[in-house]
């Protein structure tokens, strides 16, 4: 019945804890076995609440995270008319930037995408004149780097805590 499901598990133990309490408190017999199960409880409602948050905190996190990556096509657009601006689309120079096209940088796989962008940045290194588009470029990724690895942090965290948990 609770295999699975913590908010069912934590009801059921709660309910069952608070009866064994009242009983205990009306026959001394039983009060030895509330002070054993007790002690199960805590530890046991502590990794639940804890369970919780972290999953809220993950939650959050890939929030944020999806809200940069939706706002990567419009970003990417910018970027692309700032390299415009200096070397038209039939250019060596823009078809070495943009060599993707910028869908490239935002088509594909979240990881693929900072990667892409992470390429980006490493070619915009080349030209000088670009320079304040490769600190905009930068400071994104910088951000959406500390994102995701937040993220996947949480991630792994969650896990571990609905194995304690479990």
């Amino acid at each position: 019945v609770t295999k699975g499901n913590f908010k069912r598990m934590i009801m059921m133990v709660q309910d069952h804890r608070d009866k064994l309490k009242r009983a205990a408190s009306l026959d001394p017999a039983l009060l030895s076995l509330f002070n054993a199960l007790d002690p199960a409880y805590m530890q046991f409602n502590a990794a639940y609440q804890h369970n919780k948050i972290i999953g809220q905190r993950r939650e959050m996190q890939t929030g944020q995270f999806e809200l940069l990556m939706a706002k990567m096509p419009a970003m990417t657009q910018e970027w692309d008319y700032q390299v415009i601006e200096k070397y038209r689309p039939s250019t060596p120079e823009y078809q070495f930037l943009m060599s993707e096209g910028r869908t490239g940088l935002y088509k594909l796989a979240y990881e693929l995408r900072l990667s892409a962008v992470s390429d980006f940045i490493r070619k915009l290194q080349d030209f000088p004149s670009l320079s304040s588009l490769l600190n905009e470029v930068t400071a994104w990724y910088q951000n959406a780097m500390f994102v995701r690895e937040t993220q996947q942090g949480y991630e792994g965290e969650l896990q571990q805590a609905q194995t304690s948990v479990e």
